[in-house]
């Protein structure tokens, strides 16, 4: 059944409100990567990139749209879960790594001591969010099309 553009227009919403979410978790993560020039100048691009899927989400929710959304938000995924296990692995191997757990503690979880690593985990929980509506969308963009080629 396809769509209602009234049902698309909702769907498009809650989809540019994950994007700006995601924007804001990328604002958030540059708290403690500012001073890495390559990796702020990626996270403001990644920022960038999420307000304007948010922008094409909100104006007009089209199949396309969606798809790119769905894309990039699998790209993200796939980079959070990389980040997270190379952020663990070097926590791991490093030599202060109890006392900057134990600093954690008392800091209360600050961003820089555990607060990155649950906002990234946010994060990629919003990306899969994002992912899972922009492929039930597109699926039903590609119903929704091969039935107008079947039924003229």
């Amino acid at each position: 059944m396809p769509l209602t553009p009234r049902q698309s227009q909702w769907t498009g919403r809650i989809g540019a409100a994950l994007a700006l979410a995601s924007a804001g978790l990328h604002l958030v993560s540059l708290l403690g990567h500012a001073e890495h020039l390559a990796l702020t100048v990626a996270i403001l691009v990644m920022c960038a990139a999420c307000l304007y899927c948010g922008y094409e989400l909100w104006r007009a929710p089209t199949t396309r749209a969606w798809f790119i959304v769905g894309g990039m938000n699998a790209g993200m995924v796939l980079s959070h879960l990389a980040a997270t296990t190379f952020w663990s692995d070097t926590k791991a191997q490093s030599p202060h790594a109890e006392h900057q757990i134990h600093a954690g503690h008392h800091i209360g979880g600050s961003l820089y001591n555990g607060g990155l690593e649950e906002a990234l985990g946010i994060a990629t929980v919003v990306a899969v969010l994002e992912v899972t509506l922009a492929a039930a969308l597109v699926v039903q963009g590609h119903r929704m099309n091969r039935a107008r080629c079947v039924h003229p």
